[in-house]
């Protein structure tokens, strides 16, 4: 395991990730989003993990949505329609760390996968695009403001131009990502939350960071979130290609 950070969200505070045109597929395109939570056992109702088409002045039917509630439930808001992936008698906020993966098959059927079990198939014609949108993490922005506001971390949150296999999604949710290796199996965009350089005597440094690391030249702005080292256990990827290295 690597002591790694994760983003802690209070129930006002939310990550705010900037529209690329080159970063979200067309509408015929599969892609898929996972990440890491733990979610604390008192929530708001609605209480957002993700938010796609967060501009208000995008209709809600292209709302693309993640939202969990103090019974620990989750639920998935695609337009108009809600579909309840996990029920309340399944608690997700218990103060431990799930993995969740939404995976859009455009051509096939759609899933939603909690710590690698498939909970949800999905009509895939009803998920809507998040072509050319911006997005929250953490919660929903309206006004300028973040509400319905998630209280827990996140982690190792991931955007893919691809679809995850459940074997796949096995294999890599307990690792950081190799980015050369992932960029090419088609990851659009990478928030580990931290950063890695090399301090003069060749020791890695691990440092706290927002930042975007696939390369793709998102736009990510800090609402107010703060740094968590409560982190799931993650294997390293290989020295010197998780992140990119600076000598300081």
């Amino acid at each position: 395991d690597v002591c790694s950070s994760d983003l802690h969200f209070d129930g006002a505070s939310g990550l705010d990730v900037r529209k690329q045109a080159t970063l979200f597929e067309d509408e015929s395109e599969d892609f898929a989003i996972e990440f890491w939570m733990r979610g604390e056992r008192e929530q708001t109702a609605g209480a957002v993990l993700l938010n796609v088409a967060a501009d208000s002045d995008v209709p809600e039917s292209t709302t693309l949505q993640l939202t969990t509630d103090d019974a620990g439930g989750l639920q998935l808001r695609m337009g108009n329609t809600v579909e309840t992936v996990l029920t309340k008698g399944l608690a997700l906020n218990d103060n431990n760390w799930h993995h969740i993966a939404l995976n859009v098959l455009r051509n096939g059927t759609s899933a939603v996968y909690i710590d690698g079990q498939r909970r949800k198939n999905l009509l895939s014609s009803e998920i809507p695009t998040v072509r050319n949108r911006d997005f929250t993490i953490g919660a929903m922005k309206s006004d300028g403001q973040m509400t319905n506001g998630f209280r827990g971390d996140i982690d190792e949150f991931r955007y893919w131009r691809a679809t995850l296999s459940k074997d796949l999604i096995d294999e890599q949710r307990y690792e950081q990502l190799d980015t050369l290796a992932a960029h090419e199996q088609g990851l659009a965009l990478y928030l580990p939350f931290e950063y890695r350089t090399l301090d003069a005597a060749r020791q890695v440094v691990t440092s706290f960071s927002t930042a975007d690391h696939s390369g793709s030249g998102a736009s990510v702005a800090n609402f107010d979130v703060a740094q968590s080292t409560a982190a799931p256990g993650l294997k390293g990827a290989p020295v010197g290609r998780n992140l990119d290295f600076d000598i300081v």
